[in-house]
């Protein structure tokens, strides 16, 4: 494994190389550039939720309350848990060029990938990788499957911090962060701050994979690295507490919301990382024979199917992962020691993540007697992901070592070319395009037109009611509809979602907004509108709809398809500019 010094211009000009790749590969993967036109990549459940945050990153100072959600009184996101500081603070930079949340949503998510491409090839030139290796193995991080299964939905789980705390864990193993130089570990040390200010779950990974790191590194003997490895944990603690800290604030000055505890100790076996779908390769490969393995194994009715079936590795990572578990049972590949150590340690590493996120794993014994908050174990995939590759490069940097220059060279592009073809898994994505920009099109003019009809800044009280987090929806409705039509909204304020101990008190004060006395209380709160939606179960779409006429509720808009229904619920200049707009 050898490593070349260029100058530091160079490197960055190599690193910013292999972030184009990757973002031009996920550009073309997803359907091309309209996605920075307001073209949502996923347009329901959770990603609706992260759309939600980047139109209150536009609207509002921070993303710790939204002040157009939750009327009367906001969204105290805070209180969620939520807590995203580095992508809000890259929210407001994409906002300098549109206020369109979507295209503010996609925007960031293609940076973020940029920054994980950049952010590898400095995490694989750190543990010795070679220019070529880095720059291959970082853009085949930045556009690995996860970015496509999971980051297009959940964008807080973005790997774009990830490789640096991860190479740190790697030089701990195997002692290798003790020749580090000054500089070189506090910049890597900042990183890792930056990585731990990220969502909750991923310092609570990076606290694991030192744990981890520590013990191999003490029962190795290789004491001489574990004073940075505690240092390296100390700080990933510290950027977790402080990234809470708004949480913790919120919960003791309004209380902890009660919709918050439905999580449940044994969901960490649901939610548990499985070594099946880990290493198989999904249905939505380009490749005819790995699309049909993934079918295959797709059509088995295994028990507990949650969203471990989303924490695919790829094909070169894949060969990593068996690269790394031989050498750990006895394999010498023709290395040098250092790299031998550093494959070795890579493979203890991901070891230790087995034992703790597979289901019945460690993992679940700490949700049963610590707390069950951190349950989806799959989502350590990018760690696990990012030491595959590691381990990928180092043997393959070493077999590449005596062959002529540019047949090494071609061998790399071979597989970058290929491992990016292979990696391409957004087919749902890209077959789903033109419904979900007729959609995001449609609601937007229906929502312009409920704004021309209804006074500015005036409430509008969404029904059904819907619960949060926990959204199981009405009956054709999906989750987080509601929050849909307020991500076009430019005038107005809405209900949803009924979140925190105000919001949820004044709900059960007013009722469901199914009898006349339920939609007078809701008036009298302050609501100047009614927004039903007509996919919400038909029993109480009805009731709702007959109780707001009896209220001397006026319908001033409905939606073309007669799917959504607006009415004003008093008299005044609602009901004359509606009157106004009907002439």
């Amino acid at each position: 494994m050898t490593a070349s010094h260029p100058s530091p211009r160079a490197e960055v000009g190599i690193a910013c190389v292999a972030a184009a790749v990757a973002v031009a590969v996920a550009v073309w993967a997803c359907g091309g550039l309209d996605i920075l036109a307001g073209r949502p990549l996923k347009f329901e459940g959770d990603a609706i939720l992260h759309a939600v945050v980047a139109t209150i990153a536009v609207d509002d100072e921070w993303t710790w309350h939204g002040s157009r959600f939750g009327a009367p009184g906001g969204f105290p996101l805070a209180a969620f848990g939520l807590q995203l500081p580095v992508e809000t603070a890259l929210m407001k930079l994409v906002s300098l060029f549109t206020d369109d949340p979507v295209t503010v949503l996609n925007g960031t998510w293609l940076t973020l990938i940029g920054i994980a491409a950049i952010d590898a090839y400095a995490a694989f030139r750190l543990l010795g990788l070679g220019r070529m290796a880095s720059l291959v193995c970082g853009a085949l991080f930045a556009a690995s499957p996860h970015a496509f299964l999971r980051n297009v939905t959940h964008l807080n789980l973005h790997a774009a911090f990830v490789p640096v705390p991860t190479a740190l864990a790697v030089l701990v193993a195997s002692g290798g962060a003790a020749g580090l130089g000054q500089r070189t570990f506090l910049a890597a040390g900042i990183a890792t701050a930056v990585a731990a200010l990220g969502y909750v779950y991923y310092p609570f990974f990076y606290a694991i994979l030192f744990v981890a790191a520590l013990l191999v590194a003490f029962v190795r003997c290789r004491r001489d690295s574990l004073r940075r490895g505690v240092a390296c944990l100390t700080v990933v603690l510290m950027a977790g507490a402080i990234n809470l800290a708004p949480t913790v604030i919120a919960w003791v000055r309004d209380g902890r919301p009660a919709s918050l505890d439905y999580k449940q100790p044994g969901e960490a076996d649901t939610f548990g990382l499985r070594i099946r779908d880990l290493v198989m390769p999904s249905s939505a490969s380009r490749i005819p024979p790995l699309a049909a393995l993934g079918r295959r194994v797709e059509a088995v009715a295994w028990p507990l199917r949650g969203e471990s079936r989303h924490a695919k590795l790829g094909l070169a990572a894949t060969i990593g992962f068996l690269i790394a578990l031989a050498a750990l049972v006895g394999w010498r590949p023709p290395m040098d020691d250092r790299g031998r150590v550093a494959l070795n340690a890579a493979g203890c590493l991901i070891i230790a993540i087995l034992i703790v996120a597979v289901p019945g794993g460690l993992g679940s014994i700490f949700n049963t007697f610590v707390t069950p908050q951190f349950r989806c174990y799959n989502r350590v995939v990018p760690l696990v992901s990012f030491l595959c590759l590691a381990a990928l490069g180092t043997w393959l940097s070493a077999s590449l070592a005596r062959m002529p220059r540019r047949a090494a060279v071609a061998v790399w592009f071979g597989l970058l070319a290929c491992g990016l073809f292979e990696q391409d898994v957004a087919a749902s994505i890209r077959s789903r395009a033109a419904e979900t920009s007729l959609e995001r099109s449609s609601l937007g003019e229906f929502v312009a037109e409920v704004e021309e009809a209804l006074p500015d800044g005036g409430s509008v009280w969404m029904l059904p009611v819907t619960a949060f987090p926990v959204d199981a929806g009405s009956g054709t409705m999906r989750e987080f509809d509601h929050a849909k039509p307020i991500l076009f909204s430019k005038r107005l304020r809405w209900s949803w979602p009924s979140f925190g101990s105000t919001q949820e008190r004044l709900s059960a004060e007013i009722g469901d907004g199914t009898t006349t006395a339920s939609i007078e209380r809701g008036s009298d709160a302050g609501y100047d509108a009614v927004w039903l939606d007509g996919a919400g179960d038909a029993s109480v779409v009805t009731a709702a709809a007959n109780a707001v006429v009896a209220a001397s509720g006026r319908l001033v808009r409905e939606s073309a398809d007669g799917r959504y229904r607006v009415y004003a619920l008093a008299k005044g200049p609602t009901d004359m500019r509606s009157q106004e707009a009907g002439r």
